[in-house]
């Protein structure tokens, strides 16, 4: 193909003045006109003699999208917060703001409105005259481009899904989609149509990383099926079609090469490499086809022309004269004098009503409000008026039954800790919080399960009824919480733990850190010991990776039936694999983890790498001249390949699970393509040749199941079942031949490699409802209880239960569908080296003064915003706290300690909150009140204050020891619950100061918190002594913790406190006793 286009002078306007990225371009259709949007939120216009016009802001945000008509200019920017239509003179005629919580993704113009879509799963209709929505049309979520053609509007989303909608339908099917077809493996990135055809660009994923799919799709419009493709070497990152011949398409890729190629004859395509010295941005082409620019980061547009000396106009005619912007009347000369009217000077511009300009819209509330009930006409008919009053007799058909009240549906209530003594013998409470509504063939222990909630909030949700085993669950009601069974898949491979752990004693410098919150939610889970723990950190830190919403694995809640999150977790599963391995990697002080396995370089090597690469080769021959290739090859997750239907004549391919386990590592397959030695097209056979020493320890399967004919592999038979516990590997055998076996037991006498089922993450389906995830776990020998019945445990969120080993690796219905699965190779779980991973938290950190109340002014520290050097990281210190036997003391910490991923042992944890606290009134007491009444001080007046609140906590522990050792406790219980009631559980306005913090109080100074006097080094012994100090040890209560006379506290002994107990363990005579009866008994040293 002949070039037809040639390198015209760019323009640099943008990058000599303020140099930012051109982030859109759009050539004006009926002007000699080049629009551009930047990186800091400003259109500007560029003429073809390299000049440039108006220049009016949008926002302060970069601009992402424009759109340019005859008269107006539609754009939005990066914020999504909004868009807007502005003249050409840069005047702007209306603007659609969305809500707080709601942002645009994209938009198009389709016929005389705009189409926008919402982080709300909406698709919005804007008038293009106005601005107003017209219509709001759910959809589905994650879309990313939107396109408009004649009669449809084509969707791209994140899960690289090609969509279609029909907004001419009165009714919407399948949340406003008529037709949909997988066009790329992850997201869409632009979308094109023209004629018959629609073209689009994605990404794709080499070696779990993203990239820009090199294949150009090209679909059918009128059956929306797909046609055919062709490559892209460079990667396009930008598409655009020609605006007269329907099969030209501009392909552009971020490096700046363009292949202007027909669709028809891609072989002779024409190629350009523009001189970007960042990368392109943006690509725009004129309406005539004569002109195709393009914007790159350092703010120069490069410009493609077909014609000589740029001797016709942008628009390919004269058209329009061009805008310009008007210029502002200079401002009036005052004289002022003492007669001069205040009107003259004229008002500032404002967004807000004026006092002056009060109407009825300031008003919040109608005038008469709420309006009065209307009179049926029955009773107006039959009206009797005497005496000026108005009376009627009910009619008997709006009377009614008496004494009758109507009652919603009875809802299937969970079990709550505030039931348990009110509930009626004859009345047993329900067995699970599980869904009732899913399909009968779904196992009840399988069902989706939800977390209700009472009065008294999450907290009085009986966790501890639907978990029995020592094995923790993780709760629900959280972003992200799908990956609540891939965390609990993970927590059970025991090295994957191990590093995980030894990840969080050292000194981590990412402010989002997968690794970090794995390895402290993994050390909650082997603490908690079956209490019920929460990933919260875990889940947030996930949609705050850049990374995450280009896998798509953050959820937003959308309860969609239609996601499915066998598919998410197995992205997810790639996601964070990806992650922890640059996060944990000490490059090039990498400990040796596994010494079985020989690397090149093992410091350099990572210790996921370790611990779940397969490093191999690809080998590539070519069937012309015989002519192989090799080049390395590392996967961390093996996707495993089904084995496609061989025709009638000849022999089917073995479909147990050992063969299919073997063929998707050695990825025996073949293509077409052109050879580079022979430079002839032929068919490319292409294989992984392994050795048994190249396999990992831990083998980390993606299942793949995408469609039905992959599940039926994987369903039990009459007589068999495709899964079982172990499974042997030959890799010496050819394809065609059978792979190894699986088995119930190890036989080492066969020469294959055996490996373990340790655990899979499973996608439970039913008609009713949406899927969900589960994980089914098989114990390590060192997790497993003595005498215990079981040795597999299913993990349903918060709901964990034992069962045998035939039902967990038993696949009996299409409900049951495997996502993940962790296999551990048989015979080196004693050979790992776990020396060098880090242990111990260095205890010096805690000499590092981290004190907001130190680092800034009081004066300061509300109505300032904290800088990120004032801001500490206490997960490391907190964690080496607890783990030195520090007593926390505080009001209501339970819920702190489970938000931040911590688990604290109920021995080390004083809560007032259960101290003073009864449990048949079912009431806890606020902070501020038992301040109030106990210790006679008003807090929390303005704001909360963290020191304010510790303080009070620790006098009111201190108040309640005096109290029990005068015995006087149970009276003073009984008179601030009477005091709580007469004053609805708030004190009143406070009369004086709130106390001034810890640090800056005479009678508790800031050293007794944290004595200045060690330096490092020092022993752990010495550490313990000194959070003893904290912990009011008698010993240590004169040297440290000298109270002021006037708080009148007397000194007591301190004991740690046991677990409280609940109101039906205790007995009459013990009243109130029940949570704090241990509390003065003698302490002992550990």
């Amino acid at each position: 193909m002949t070039n037809i286009y040639s390198t015209s002078a760019p323009f640099t306007f943008q990058r000599d003045t303020y140099s930012c990225q051109i982030s859109a371009l759009s050539f004006d259709p009926v002007s000699d006109v080049l629009w551009a949007g930047n990186g800091v939120g400003q259109v500007a216009a560029f003429y073809r003699n390299r000049m440039r016009g108006v220049l009016f802001p949008v926002d302060k945000n970069a601009v992402s999208s424009l759109l340019v008509n005859d008269n107006h200019i539609y754009a939005m920017t990066l914020n999504g917060q909004g868009v807007g239509a502005w003249s050409k003179g840069g005047v702007n005629s209306w603007h659609y703001r969305t809500p707080a919580t709601t942002n645009l993704s994209t938009f198009t113009q389709y016929g005389n409105m705009l189409v926008a879509m919402t982080n709300k799963a909406e698709l919005l209709t804007i008038n293009t005259t106005n601005g107003a929505v017209t219509r709001t049309i759910p959809c589905y979520p994650q879309i990313l481009r939107l396109h408009a053609t004649h009669s449809v509007v084509l969707s791209g989303s994140s899960d690289g899904l090609l969509r279609k909608h029909d907004l001419r339908a009165a009714t919407k099917r399948d949340f406003g989609s008529e037709a949909s077809i997988r066009a790329h493996q992850g997201s869409i990135q632009a979308i094109e149509a023209s004629g018959n055809w629609i073209y689009t660009i994605g990404w794709s994923s080499r070696n779990g990383r993203p990239i820009p799919d090199p294949l150009v799709k090209i679909f059918d419009s009128r059956n929306f099926k797909a046609m055919s493709s062709f490559t892209f070497s460079a990667g396009p990152s930008f598409l655009n079609v020609h605006p007269k011949k329907s099969t030209i398409l501009v392909l552009t890729s971020n490096t700046g090469v363009v292949n202007i190629v027909d669709v028809l004859n891609p072989a002779s395509g024409e190629f350009h490499q523009l001189d970007v010295p960042s990368y392109v941005t943006s690509s725009s082409v004129s309406p005539t086809a004569d002109y195709i620019a393009f914007g790159d980061a350092d703010g120069v547009i490069h410009l493609l022309s077909s014609v000589q000396d740029d001797g016709l106009p942008f628009n390919g005619f004269e058209g329009q004269p061009v805008e310009w912007a008007d210029e502002p009347e200079p401002l009036p000369d005052i004289e002022w004098t003492d007669s001069t009217p205040l009107n003259l000077i004229g008002m500032p511009y404002y967004t807000d009503y004026l006092l002056s300009a009060y109407d009825k819209t300031f008003q919040t509330v109608p005038e008469h409000y709420p309006p009065p009930i209307k009179i049926p006409p029955q009773v107006l008919a039959s009206l009797k008026q005497v005496d000026g009053v108005s009376f009627a007799q009910l009619p008997r058909e709006l009377q009614g039954k008496r004494n009758v009240i109507p009652l919603a549906p009875t809802k299937r209530q969970g079990r709550f800790r505030s039931e348990k003594a009110r509930r009626q013998a004859d009345s047993p409470p329900p067995e699970s919080p599980l869904d009732v509504t899913n399909s009968a063939l779904v196992p009840r222990q399988y069902r989706r399960v939800e977390i209700e909630y009472s009065k008294f909030g999450v907290e009085d949700f009986d966790f501890g009824f639907y978990n029995r085993t020592a094995f923790s669950g993780l709760e629900t009601h959280i972003l992200n919480s799908y990956t609540n069974a891939l965390i609990q898949s993970m927590h059970y491979v025991m090295p994957l733990r191990r590093i995980a752990k030894s990840h969080i004693t050292m000194a981590c410098s990412r402010e989002y850190c997968l690794l970090c919150e794995l390895g402290f939610v993994m050390r909650m889970l082997e603490d908690a010991k079956g209490i019920n723990c929460q990933a919260t950190n875990f889940c947030r830190a996930i949609s705050n990776i850049s990374t995450a919403a280009t896998y798509g694995v953050v959820d937003y809640g959308q309860d969609h039936q239609e996601t499915d999150y066998g598919a998410k977790i197995q992205m997810f599963n790639r996601f964070i694999i990806e992650n922890i391995k640059s996060e944990g990697n000490m490059a090039p002080n990498n400990p040796s983890m596994t010494p079985f396995r020989e690397f090149p370089a093992i410091g350099t090597i990572p210790l996921i790498s370790q611990l779940l690469s397969v490093d191999s080769h690809s080998v590539t021959v070519c069937s012309n001249c015989k002519t192989s290739r090799e080049k390395p090859d590392t996967s961390h997750i093996i996707d495993i390949i089904y084995p496609r239907k061989a025709p009638s004549n000849e022999a089917q391919p073995p479909s147990d699970f050992a063969s299919i386990l073997r063929n998707s590592l050695l990825r025996d397959y073949s293509l077409k393509a052109a050879c580079p030695s022979c430079k002839q097209i032929a068919v490319q056979q292409t294989r992984r040749p392994l050795k048994l020493t190249e396999l990992p320890p831990v083998l980390l399967l993606n299942a793949s199941v995408h469609n039905a004919d992959a599940l039926k592999y994987w369903q039990d038979t009459r007589t068999s079942r495709f899964l079982k516990p172990f499974v042997g590997l030959d890799l010496s055998s050819e394809p065609n031949r059978p792979g190894g076996i699986t088995s119930q037991s190890v036989d080492l006498s066969l020469p294959y490699v055996w490996y373990e089922i340790r655990s899979l993450v499973i996608d439970v389906r039913s008609e009713e409802q949406q899927s969900h995830l589960v994980s089914l776990v098989k114990m390590p020998e060192s997790e497993r209880q003595p005498g215990a019945n079981h040795t597999w445990y299913l993990f349903n969120d918060f709901t964990v239960h034992g069962l045998s080993e035939e039902e967990a690796l038993s696949f009996p219905g299409q409900w049951k569908v495997p996502a993940v699965i962790y296999l551990e190779r048989f015979g080196v779980q004693d050979g790992f080296d776990y020396s060098g991973l880090p242990t111990k938290i260095d205890a010096s950190i805690l000499c590092q003064d981290i004190s907001l109340s130190i680092a800034r002014d009081n004066s300061q520290k509300v109505h300032e915003i904290l800088t990120p050097d004032e801001l500490p990281r206490p997960g490391t210190e907190l964690r080496l706290l607890i783990d030195l036997g520090c007593i926390f003391i505080g009001h209501g910490l339970s819920k702190d300690f489970r938000t931040i991923n911590i688990f604290v042992p109920p021995e080390q944890v004083i809560d007032t909150v259960d101290l003073y606290f009864i449990p048949e009134r079912q009431r806890r007491i606020s902070l501020r009140f038992l301040t109030w009444f106990v210790l006679k001080q008003d807090i929390q007046l303005d704001t909360h204050d963290s020191i304010e609140d510790s303080r009070s906590a620790l006098l009111l522990y201190k108040e309640f020891q005096r109290l029990e050792g005068e015995q006087t406790f149970d009276a003073k219980l009984e008179e601030i619950y009477r005091a709580g009631r007469e004053n609805n559980w708030k004190p009143p306005s406070a009369l004086k100061a709130s106390p001034p913090p810890v640090h800056a109080s005479p009678g508790v100074p800031f050293t007794t918190l944290f004595p200045r006097s060690l330096s490092p080094p020092f022993s752990v012994e010495t550490l313990q002594n000194q959070f003893r100090a904290f912990g009011l040890d008698p010993t240590f209560q004169t040297p440290f913790l000298h109270m002021s006379p006037d708080l009148g506290l007397a000194t007591a002994p301190y004991t740690p406190p046991r677990t409280p107990m609940h109101s039906s363990q205790i007995s009459q005579n013990q009243h109130h006793h029940g949570n704090r009866k241990n509390y003065h008994q003698p302490w002992s040293p550990r």
